[in-house]
């Protein structure tokens, strides 16, 4: 059971990223529309990988002197930024491509990743009732993958960007 302060903590996180995610996505439409020309309309399992290993090499870049966020466009046409960063980019070229997926972050962590509606064995994320599919986008493993140190799910809160 979360705290009042947790609660405010989750509901402002939770609306940042859905900003971001309105303000973004249609930008990222040209994008999305050449990802869509290259990946297997029939297999949302390899198409999220494809996705997945292309943010994956993207430069890992934080700044802590200012704003700890690169924004969705820049991160995308400048292949950079941190967890939420590449998540979010990730999140909505799938969302976009019809693939559901659910931003994940966590305090505790100090991290975040993307979960994705997709079949396939490894990790999954609940959320809604619906278990998701764990996409790590700063290291370079494979679909459903995460690090031992980070597997504890009560500690990871789930945002629907679509919402």
């Amino acid at each position: 059971m979360y705290l009042k302060s947790e609660t405010l903590w989750v509901d402002a996180w939770a609306r940042y990223y859905r900003m971001v995610y309105k303000e973004s996505a249609a930008r990222l439409d040209n994008l999305t529309q050449a990802f869509s020309n290259s990946l297997p309309a029939h297999d949302p399992t390899e198409s999220a990988r494809r996705v997945l290993a292309w943010v994956q090499g993207f430069l890992y870049e934080r700044n802590f002197a200012g704003i700890d966020f690169v924004p969705p466009l820049t991160a995308a046409f400048e292949k950079r930024g941190d967890c939420d960063s590449r998540a979010m980019v990730m999140g909505i070229i799938l969302e976009r491509l019809g693939i559901d997926s659910v931003l994940m972050v966590s305090r505790e962590y100090s991290h975040a990743m993307l979960a994705v509606d997709v079949p396939g064995g490894g990790q999954r994320f609940t959320y809604n009732g619906k278990a998701y599919l764990v996409a790590e986008t700063t290291a370079k493993v494979g679909i459903g993958k995460i690090d031992s140190s980070q597997a504890d799910f009560s500690k990871w809160l789930g945002v629907d960007l679509g919402e």
